[in-house]
């Protein structure tokens, strides 16, 4: 049984999984992973993204945890905002990013994003064709690999995926540890 998780850390291998995802799930499913590999949300708070929090250059998301609502101000990079535009072109009824279209009895209830069951079926799929444990987590490990890699600093990380010091610090360890195999 295969316990580690994988990260896609390549170009190749970030395509690949992109690929795969696009053969077993479609464009919605492949454009959570590409929007998750330059926003670094966890899978929760993507999935909750609206289009009307898109402001400008800025997305404004209101993310509802237990205790208490937060509010994140995200800069997205032109690539970003232009997958979101590009869904709302597609889409233009649609309140979420990532609006669900297949339930049955849809014009008769409140819009929902997809629901991470979803997403997560969908990643398994291509865990399974790599033969690797994939989750969606992977795509936020993918994410911040990104980042150390094109800056080679961890200062900006924990910003980046909204973390502790402890795990900013696990991250970078793995990251320095991979290097030197």
């Amino acid at each position: 049984m295969i316990t580690e998780l994988f990260i896609p850390k390549t170009s190749e291998e970030m395509k690949k999984v992109e690929d795969l995802l696009l053969k077993h799930s479609g464009t919605q499913v492949r454009d959570i992973w590409r929007l998750g590999l330059l926003l670094g949300c966890r899978i929760n708070e993507l999935l909750q993204i609206k289009f009307s929090d898109l402001n400008g250059e800025e997305l404004h998301i209101q993310f509802s945890k237990k205790r208490f609502n937060s509010i994140s101000n995200i800069s997205i990079t032109p690539t970003a905002k232009k997958i979101i535009l590009n869904i709302k072109m597609q889409y233009p009824q649609d309140d979420f990013v990532f609006q669900s279209r297949n339930s049955r009895n849809i014009k008769n209830r409140e819009p929902k994003p997809i629901s991470r069951q979803a997403v997560y079926e969908a990643f398994k799929k291509v865990g399974d064709d790599l033969s690797v444990k994939f989750t969606p987590h992977s795509m936020r490990h993918a994410a911040a690999w990104q980042l150390f890699s094109n800056f080679n600093s961890s200062s900006d990380i924990p910003t980046f995926v909204g973390s502790s010091k402890f795990a900013t610090e696990a991250l970078t360890s793995h990251y320095i540890n991979s290097k030197n195999k």
